[in-house]
């Protein structure tokens, strides 16, 4: 394997670009209350609240984020632990993914699709088969 080199000037205006991040940080903490720049809990009982059979909730997660606990737990709550279908994308599992869509919507089973962005070609179906849905 090559070990690439990162030039000093590169290493400087990420390290200065960290520093600014952590000082606007700081900044926000002493000039507005806290929850001005914390990251609120997700509410997931909410957003279940608020969502219908023909609307699905996405997660759009940041680096780090797992919902799947959260969501192990409403399940359970809802007693659709046993209905929830949980897939992990990737090459060939488009069809999959279809097959337990069409079926949670016959049966009324939750499913879940994780790693969507391995399966990038495959969004533009899945957008299909939502506005399939709805029509």
């Amino acid at each position: 394997s090559e070990v690439r080199h990162i030039p000093k000037d590169d290493r400087l205006q990420d390290t200065k670009r960290r520093k600014a991040y952590f000082a606007d940080q700081k900044l926000c903490s002493q000039c507005v209350r806290k929850n001005f720049h914390l990251t609120p809990v997700f509410d997931l009982k909410g957003s279940f609240h608020d969502s219908t059979p023909t609307t699905p909730i996405i997660f759009v997660l940041s680096p780090g984020a797992d919902p799947i606990s959260y969501l192990l737990t409403l399940a359970k709550e809802k007693e659709m632990d046993t209905r929830l279908k949980m897939l992990s994308l990737g090459q060939g599992q488009g069809k999959i993914a279809k097959a337990l869509i069409m079926t949670g919507r016959k049966n009324g089973d939750w499913v879940c699709l994780q790693n969507c962005h391995l399966s990038v070609s495959w969004m533009p179906s899945l957008y299909k088969i939502k506005e399939e849905q709805v029509a």
